[in-house]
């Protein structure tokens, strides 16, 4: 075999597999207590609404930390949502003109 399939075939990359890809890189959330997140941990207050507080106060979740990584082409979607997300949840996917996350979403 001979010309740029051989190539192409026999020399994969060592370092990312030809992925354009290598080592990891760590999406984090972090929960600011706040004195109202504080009232509603106390009061026996849902995951669900506390989350929703959290949001409002700015904290940015694991979908949107990883996609802000997407945009910036250090991974990609499919990871994110590997490392972030439990099957049936959705992930934004793009972003508005005003270049925050979209509202388009994907159902894994």
């Amino acid at each position: 075999m001979q010309g740029p399939v051989a190539r192409k075939l026999f020399s994969i990359c060592k370092l990312c597999a030809d992925t354009g890809y290598g080592g990891r890189t760590g999406i984090f959330e972090l929960l600011i207590m706040s004195e109202k997140i504080g009232k509603m941990l106390t009061s026996n207050a849902s995951y669900y609404d506390i989350r929703a507080q959290a949001i409002k106060e700015g904290m940015a979740t694991l979908k949107h930390g990883g996609m802000l990584k997407v945009k910036e082409g250090i991974t990609t979607v499919d990871e994110v949502a590997q490392a972030a997300l439990t099957p049936g949840a959705t992930i934004s996917f793009f972003e508005s003109k005003a270049g925050q996350m979209g509202n388009a979403e994907m159902i894994l």
